[in-house]
């Protein structure tokens, strides 16, 4: 069956074959075709709440994400570095004035960036660890190795609990902390790490040895100590509450240099810093900033809740195939079947729809109100270039099915041309 041109106009043949061309997955009858929504059509399809809460979360990310790179750009530490006393650090909180001190007295003075417990070094080292952001009981067992084969070892500050102390002392009567600290410590004994040392000032908000345990304090005040010695097995430990009469701000105060220098213990020995403790030596996410990392977080935490939003959840189920419409050659078939078997004096009440569709159509094409007289209709109609007999079939209520076929011949016509020329 072939669909024909109203009178007196042109139009692509729409045959049977067309009419049964198989539906491409995805598009959608009379309309453009089944592309995939667009990045923005998505978004919009995100209920407001989630894109008011995604906006924020965003916002917050990308402000910490600025102020992190301002302030790498203008701090005066090494960029990298996590927590105070790191020996790569100039600012006040770091202690690469005591590095370069001992440097210029001799000592050899190496920065360690990986594990201790992976690092070999000689016995002969002074290992110092300040204030470090981690530990782990791998580290502890390493220490302690170290320690006992004849090594020396300076701990300053940090998470060194009576757990680690009792392993790396090897005895459970150890010192006990308490968060009260000292502002300056006078040296007592005959200690070579107190040699030529009178007075060591220090932060008192870092803390203080309230016990010393087994150990033998060699800086006091007032009862409490800032710093204590320990033999362990064939070497020397360390224990400073509080690293601050080492950094850079404190080092020049009292005899804090002298006491670092004895620390060190005696001339010409190897000095190392421990400084994958504060982050350096680590690869991937791990190598960067708390404040990135933050950063970073936040960012998932968004793309997580965007997600979440926009992903199918509580529902009914999806059909295991997709609802086709039926074939279009079967429709007009159908139609027609349906139209020849109507009443011929009930024809014209049957196709109103279709003729004011027609007509409707008919008003747009020509670019006037719906509510416009024919004649006006038909006016405007023919300035654009249409037939007289287009414009009547248009026009005129069908009375017959040859009328009623033309009237839908029309309305398809101008469909067409609507859709072709938006």
């Amino acid at each position: 069956m072939t669909v024909q041109a109203p009178i007196g106009t042109t139009t692509p043949d729409l045959d049977s074959d067309a009419l049964e061309a198989p539906v491409a997955p995805g598009t959608t009858i009379g309309g453009a075709g089944g592309s995939h929504p667009s990045a923005g059509e998505r978004w919009r399809a995100v209920p407001r709440r989630w894109r008011i809460t995604l906006a924020i979360l965003a916002a917050v990310a990308g402000v910490d994400a600025v102020v992190a790179v301002a302030r790498d750009f203008g701090s005066t530490g090494t960029q990298g570095a996590s927590g105070a006393s790191s020996s790569f650090d100039a600012s006040p909180d770091g202690t690469e004035a005591m590095a370069d001190l001992l440097s210029k007295f001799g000592h050899p003075v190496s920065r360690l960036q990986e594990p201790f417990s992976a690092t070999a070094i000689p016995v002969s080292t002074t290992l110092v660890v300040a204030d470090p952001v981690k530990w782990d009981s791998g580290q502890t067992g390493a220490l302690e190795s170290f320690v006992r084969s004849g090594g020396r070892v300076v701990l300053a500050g940090g998470p060194f609990n009576s757990s680690v102390l009792r392993t790396l002392l090897g005895t459970p009567d150890v010192p006990l902390l308490s968060p009260v600290g000292v502002a300056s410590a006078h040296a007592v004994g005959d200690a070579p790490e107190v040699k030529g040392v009178s007075v060591v000032d220090a932060d008192p908000s870092d803390g203080a040895w309230d016990e010393v345990g087994s150990t033998t304090p060699v800086l006091r005040s007032s009862g409490a100590s800032l710093a204590v010695v320990a033999n362990a097995g064939a070497g020397r430990v360390v224990l400073l509450a509080s690293a601050s009469p080492l950094r850079n701000g404190f080092l020049g105060e009292a005899d804090n240099a002298a006491f670092a220098l004895d620390l060190a213990a005696g001339p010409g020995r190897a000095v190392a810093f421990d400084e994958y403790v504060h982050g350096f030596g680590e690869g991937g996410l791990g190598a960067l900033p708390s404040h990135w990392k933050w950063a970073l977080l936040m960012a998932g935490l968004a793309v997580a809740v965007w997600m979440w939003s926009a992903a199918r959840r509580l529902g009914p189920p999806e059909r295991a195939e997709r609802v086709l419409p039926p074939a279009r050659v079967e429709y007009v078939e159908g139609l027609a079947t349906v139209l020849a078997a109507t009443d011929a004096r009930r024809l014209g009440e049957a196709v109103v729809p279709v003729h004011r569709a027609a007509r409707s159509s008919l008003c747009r094409y020509a670019g006037v109100p719906d509510d416009s007289s024919d004649d006006s209709v038909a006016a405007a109609a023919r300035s654009t270039g249409l037939s007289d007999a287009l414009v009547h079939v248009a026009l005129a209520a069908p009375t017959d099915k040859e009328s009623a076929l033309a009237t839908g011949r029309a309305y398809a016509w101008l469909e067409h041309e609507r859709r072709s020329h938006p």
